[in-house]
């Protein structure tokens, strides 16, 4: 049987969500990707850079930004190949480019 993955654009979805009977595990994108800064030439760079800009624009440590969006982003790229992902995206740009990025990371799974 298939592993069954639901991404959701943040928790507050996810908390919508876990109220009804869902089959399978669910993966939070905590991200905010419209803003702050994006540059960068490799994934590990991507998440310092990220990490710097999210502690800078919100006021939280990037020791939080790695446990609670790397994390989840990590779960992403460890989905098994041949695996059902379900994406919970709404069609507004901020959510659009959440789901890009989510995309991109799933680009070489089948």
């Amino acid at each position: 049987m298939r592993q069954i993955f639901h991404i959701t654009n943040g928790d507050y979805l996810t908390n919508d969500l876990k109220k009804i009977p869902i089959v399978g595990e669910i993966i939070v994108c905590r991200e905010a990707l419209v803003s702050g800064d994006l540059k960068s030439e490799s994934l590990e760079e991507f998440w310092k850079v990220r990490a710097k800009s999210i502690s800078e624009d919100y006021n939280v440590s990037e020791e939080s930004y790695y446990e609670k969006s790397v994390s989840e982003f990590e779960k992403i790229l460890k989905i098994p190949e041949g695996s059902e992902v379900h994406l919970w995206f709404e069609d507004d740009l901020f959510c659009q480019v959440n789901l890009w990025f989510c995309i991109t990371l799933l680009t070489n799974k089948k």
